[in-house]
Formats: structure tokens, C-alpha cells, sequence
């Protein structure tokens, strides 16, 4: 007797396949991808709660410039995907600053997104109840060589 087993991706494991092709797009049609943001959210009081938490971060930061002072100078970055409601994980292209003006302009973000969250969940995150934070990442490179 043969059996047949059906193979399940779990969301996760979705969206790291759509962030790949998304990501795979971008380079093919030239554009290129320097930086990641992943938003982890910890001690969220239930899982709804932390899908929400997500739906509005995504309505704050996802496809829309953010301009924050970093040192003297004005740094716009924009975190993209090409999610419709919610995301984790997040990408940009950021070639005009160094990766100490990526991470100091997210530090000014995440504080942004808390301010702006904060009364909307009952002072969860002044409250030290559930944390949010921005992880910040860059894309495994390769050499190529050019002849």
C-alpha cells in the first residue's frame, strides 16, 4: 500500500519564500536590496494581540519614507514589502548611508512606532509588558568575478 503524505508550510516558512522571490525580483530588474528590518515583538498578552501590534506597525513604516536627523545629516529610508497587511520582515535599499546611519535612524523609528502604539495597547511597551524591537540586517553578498 502507498501512502501519500501532504506537505504544509507554516506561515513562517511562507512568508520567507514570498520575502525570497520579492527579493529575487528586485535584483533581476536591477534594484538591489542593502538592508533588512525584522520586527520581533516579545510578550505580546495574546496572539491576536501581537498580529495587531503588527498590522498597525505595518500601517506606520511598510512602502513609506521615514526622515529622521542622524548625526547632522537628514537620513530617508523607506522599509518596503511587497506584503498587503503585515509583515515581519522588511527590506531597503539604502545605499547613501553607512550601516551606523541605517542603525541610528531605525533606533529613532522603533521609538517613532512606540509613541505612536503605545496608548492604542494600554501603555504595553512604557509599561515593560511586551517589547518591541527592529533587527537590523544585511543580505549575505558574493564575489563575482568580472572579466
Amino acid at each position: 500500500m502507498i501512502q501519500s503524505t501532504t506537505l504544509f508550510k507554516t506561515q513562517s516558512e511562507s512568508s520567507i519564500m514570498g520575502l525570497q522571490k520579492e527579493i529575487n525580483d528586485i535584483v533581476r530588474n536591477g534594484g538591489n536590496v542593502t538592508h533588512f528590518l525584522k520586527v520581533k515583538i516579545v510578550n505580546q498578552r495574546t496572539a491576536e494581540e501581537g498580529n495587531e501590534i503588527r498590522r498597525e506597525i505595518f500601517q506606520i513604516i511598510a512602502n513609506k519614507q521615514h526622515h529622521h536627523t542622524v548625526k547632522g545629516g537628514n537620513v530617508h529610508i523607506t522599509w518596503r514589502t511587497s506584503a498587503q497587511c503585515t509583515t515581519k520582515i522588511y527590506h531597503s535599499d539604502v545605499r547613501l548611508w553607512n550601516d551606523v546611519g541605517v542603525k541610528l535612524h531605525t533606533v529613532a523609528l522603533l521609538k517613532e512606532v512606540i509613541k505612536a502604539l503605545d496608548a492604542k495597547f494600554d501603555q504595553i511597551f512604557s509599561r515593560k509588558i511586551t517589547i518591541l524591537s527592529f533587527w537590523v540586517t544585511k543580505p549575505l553578498s558574493r564575489d563575482v568575478c568580472l572579466d
